[in-house]
């Protein structure tokens, strides 16, 4: 199975071990809700994104449009765009 690790987990994590953390009594129910979320979205949703990418692209080649460019949604992208989160998310946090 496929997961993710990124920042949002760590703050999780984190919080999880924490005796002062206000987060601290929620942060299992929160690590099962994300893991949840993360296995339903990466078997039952991310597989689809690739199809309707192909099945759009021939249909707009079918009727003679030029298709969209879109990104390949793999495992890299993904990973790129978690790393982007990840930066982002921290950077808000750091202000």
């Amino acid at each position: 199975m496929l997961t993710t690790n990124g920042y949002l987990l760590q703050r999780i994590l984190t919080a999880k071990n924490s005796t002062t953390d206000v987060h601290a009594s929620r942060a299992d129910a929160y690590l099962k809700s994300f893991r949840a979320f993360e296995e339903v979205f990466l078997q039952d949703v991310h597989p689809l994104v690739d199809v309707g990418l192909a099945r759009d692209s021939a249909q707009a080649a079918q009727d003679g449009a030029i298709p969209d460019l879109m990104t390949i949604h793999g495992p890299r992208h993904i990973s790129t765009v978690v790393d982007s989160l990840d930066t982002l998310a921290a950077s808000i946090e750091h202000r």
